[in-house]
């Protein structure tokens, strides 16, 4: 890497170092400035953040810089958001939060690309919004578990039978029909005997789960995905309120045609 002096003075290490959020406030607001004039000086910028996010990705590291939580939630859900409607590079991404003048190393060492399956961060989103609404956690409920059968069966173009979890300690809720990309994608909402709600979401391309079940922790919740016989499933849960060798015990024997089942 060349770090040659430029007419404004600014030098190669000067973008690291902004990206690591190591300058001081008036090197940083040149910097800055050096940025919006130079698009070429902003793509390299990009792509050293670029290599960042993927190291970070893979390091996973345990602990984050502070900022303020609004900030950093809403930020996260917008990016991913975007990455899930406008499937934003993550050069692009990087390239939008430069320009927007946040910390790029207060962001970029936070967890915001994730390595999980989209049909996973969709559920994941989706939790987020609907399984505490005080006022509609679903449009169909649970006391009516005919009408959702036949209702995301109609909608998931494929038999859907609805897990009976009460053995597990978990009652249904209802159930809501998620629009997204690949399709529509049903969401039954469950809750236990102390309030603690989890979603199972049903994706219509099974193929887009994990070869193995798997159980990670992201955004304070916890995410549990595995390849079903016609989904891909997942569940969604701030404390989850079972083992999840039990409950996909459970779910993959509910939705085995009639005919596996004996």
């Amino acid at each position: 890497m060349v770090d040659d002096v430029t007419a404004d003075g600014i030098e190669e290490s000067d973008l690291h170092a902004f990206l690591d959020g190591e300058l001081d406030p008036a090197r940083d607001a040149k910097v800055r400035a050096y940025l919006m004039d130079h698009p070429d000086a902003h793509e390299r910028l990009a792509r050293y953040a670029e290599q960042q996010l993927a190291l970070a990705a893979t390091a996973q590291e345990p602990s984050w810089p502070a900022l303020p939580a609004p900030l950093v939630e809403g930020l996260e859900r917008g990016l991913r958001r975007g990455l899930w409607r406008q499937r934003l590079s993550r050069v692009a991404a990087t390239v939008l939060l430069v320009a927007m003048g946040w910390g790029a190393n207060d962001l970029l060492r936070r967890p915001v690309f994730a390595s999980l399956p989209d049909y996973a961060q969709q559920a994941l989103d989706a939790h987020e919004i609907f399984a505490n609404d005080p006022t509609r956690p679903v449009e169909i409920p649970g006391t009516k578990p005919d009408e959702i059968r036949r209702w995301l069966s109609a909608k998931l173009g494929e038999r859907v039978a609805i897990p009976d979890l009460r053995r597990l300690g978990l009652s249904l809720v209802g159930a809501r029909v998620l629009g997204t990309d690949e399709g529509a994608t049903g969401q039954l909402l469950y809750e236990d005997a102390i309030g603690r709600r989890m979603t199972l979401s049903l994706a219509p391309d099974e193929a887009a789960a994990p070869d193995s079940p798997e159980l990670e922790e992201f955004q304070g919740l916890e995410v549990g995905m595995w390849r079903g016989e016609d989904f891909a499933l997942a569940v969604i849960s701030n404390d989850m309120p079972v083992e999840l060798d039990r409950l996909i015990q459970a779910v993959d024997v509910a939705l085995l045609p009639d005919a596996q089942k004996n």
